[in-house]
């Protein structure tokens, strides 16, 4: 379907889905996998969140948010797994799931905590055609999300505690070095976004209650999340600070 985009939680912006549109991707991962995503909702009902379904009793799989809580069902037959905490509260939440094919556990995390888990079927998930984003594939009772999705993760790994935990808290880019050329600042650094975009902010008073900031033109992170941001150098107030804003 078409999207809009407004603005992200993990650079520049993010899909929104409004209730009638969808992604769709070919089969990706079937046995042992991990699913990931910031879902920002305040929709009520069922949610899919990535769908992988296939008709009648099959080894299937899908991610969705039912009745405010994050869940999971394998099939054959149909089981299901949600969080103990609701996600459709209108804010930002980084969502999980893993699952092991040899045992069927699943275990789910929401903004990087471990919240619940169950054994559900065990089993290649073959069935699946293709994937959602964003809507099921049930002909009789078809169900769109509708929200913000950002930063959806496809993984053919079960993805321990500690790799969740740095998906939902990322790390802050970092300045590395400072040279002054000419009458500019040039800042360089490293640990964005790859592709996304920043502001670089200034001050020259650090005294204030509340400290104010100076905001230079949007910037671009490259493929690595590397950033080089150039800001004109003051020379009646030589002593200046900086910082970045995602966004």
């Amino acid at each position: 379907g078409v999207f809009t985009y407004g603005a992200g939680k993990v650079g520049a912006n993010s899909a929104t889905f409004d209730g009638s549109n969808f992604a769709a991707l070919t089969k990706v991962v079937q046995t042992n996998f991990t699913v990931a995503a910031w879902v920002k909702t305040t929709g009520a009902g069922v949610l899919p969140v990535v769908d992988a379904e296939s008709p009648g009793t099959s080894a299937d799989w899908g991610t969705l948010i039912s009745g405010g809580k994050f869940g999971m069902f394998v099939g054959a037959p149909d089981t299901f797994l949600y969080s103990t905490v609701n996600v459709n509260d209108g804010s930002w939440h980084h969502v999980a799931a893993t699952r092991r094919s040899d045992t069927g556990e699943v275990r789910l995390y929401v903004d990087g905590i471990f919240n619940t888990n169950k054994f559900l079927p065990v089993g290649p998930r073959t069935a699946p055609v293709d994937f959602r984003i964003g809507a099921n594939h049930a002909p009789t009772s078809l169900a769109f999300f509708t929200g913000s999705m950002d930063d959806v993760r496809l993984y053919d790994d079960v993805l321990v505690a500690a790799d969740i935990a740095a998906l939902a808290n990322p790390p802050p880019p970092v300045i590395q070095s400072i040279a002054v050329t000419g009458g500019n600042t040039v800042l360089r650094g490293a640990g964005g976004n790859p592709n996304a975009q920043y502001l670089l902010l200034s001050s020259t008073n650090l005294t204030l209650p509340v400290m104010q900031w100076t905001t230079s033109a949007p910037g671009d992170f490259d493929g690595g999340g590397k950033f080089s941001a150039t800001n004109t150098f003051n020379l009646t107030t030589p002593a200046e600070f900086f910082r970045l804003r995602l966004y």
